[in-house]
């Protein structure tokens, strides 16, 4: 349980970094429209 919760919560913190935020709209390294760019965007 421990090792998926850790990477879990890596990821929340790299993912808007590489990604940009789904939530605030701001880019990340990657530029195009967030929804297609973050896969929150396509998962829900």
């Amino acid at each position: 349980m421990i090792p998926p919760a850790t990477i879990h919560f890596i990821w929340n913190q790299i993912n808007p970094l590489l990604l940009g935020s789904i939530y605030t709209n701001t880019p990340g390294w990657m530029n195009g429209e967030q929804w297609k760019i973050n896969g929150e965007g396509f998962m829900g």
